[in-house]
């Protein structure tokens, strides 16, 4: 089938959905994008990416090295980007019905890639993507959200305390930055208790995505890996190829 050759079997298409869902959050949405959408937002709604997020966001604005917030900046770093991905697929679950529905519906008449990039981009990313996203924000509720706000109102003050800058209402501030340090870790303990307890409800199968330095490395090193390789990742080659086009939006 024609559909098969440009874009994969079904199957092959619902493994690489949350890599292409990924890829588009982070080039659709990137700083200053045309579609004038914060999606920090969205990602904060993840503690553990609030959390890190917002202390970068702080130690990158501030005077003050890491360890005067009471954090390591080399663990932040280490944390921010796994957390980024898990942040994206806490999007992706609330909306991924939708988005594998849209994406589905767009392939189903598409013969070739010619022209491809500018139809993606007003069909299928315009009307469909952009929408579902905006539509499916944070709610009010959301702890993580809480979390970066306690953070920039609260605990960003703590290096100022521990320089000794003048500051009105120390005393204040010192209860304030306790009683939010406490909450954070509260609110941290109620979050790893939710996913733990979600990891043992659901088996995820989760789908295996390979860089093409990946690829290079496995011909060059051991053909008989790379026989393997080539039977669990086409759904790989498939996302790659869409990935390409949507560079070039």
């Amino acid at each position: 089938m024609k559909k098969e050759v440009l874009w994969g079997t079904d199957e092959e298409i619902n493994n690489y959905m949350f890599d292409l869902f990924e890829h588009l959050i982070l080039e659709v949405f990137s700083d200053q994008n045309e579609y004038n959408l914060d999606i920090e937002k969205y990602l904060c709604d993840y503690i553990p990416y609030a959390k890190n997020s917002t202390y970068w966001e702080v130690i990158v604005k501030g005077i003050y090295p890491a360890m005067f917030y009471g954090v390591s900046e080399d663990k932040i770093l280490c944390d921010l980007f796994p957390a980024r991905e898990e942040a994206i697929r806490l999007i992706y679950n609330r909306c991924s019905a939708s988005f594998k529905d849209y994406f589905f519906s767009f392939i189903e008449d598409k013969k070739s890639f010619r022209g491809i990039d500018k139809i993606f981009k007003t069909s299928f990313i315009d009307e469909k993507f952009v929408p579902l996203i905006r539509d499916n924000p944070p709610n009010s509720t959301s702890l993580g959200l809480r979390i970066q706000q306690l953070i920039l109102e609260d605990l960003s003050h703590t290096a100022s305390l521990i320089v000794g800058e003048t500051i009105n209402n120390i005393e204040y501030k010192k209860a304030l930055i306790h009683a939010s340090s406490e909450y954070i870790l509260a609110l941290e303990e109620i979050h790893e208790t939710f996913i733990q307890k979600k990891e043992m409800e659901l088996i995820n199968f989760r789908s295996i995505s390979f860089f093409p330095v990946t690829m290079f490395f496995l011909v060059t090193t051991d053909k008989s890996v790379l026989l393997y390789q080539n039977n669990v990742t086409r759904s790989f080659f498939w996302f790659f190829k869409i990935q390409c086009f949507i560079i070039n939006i």
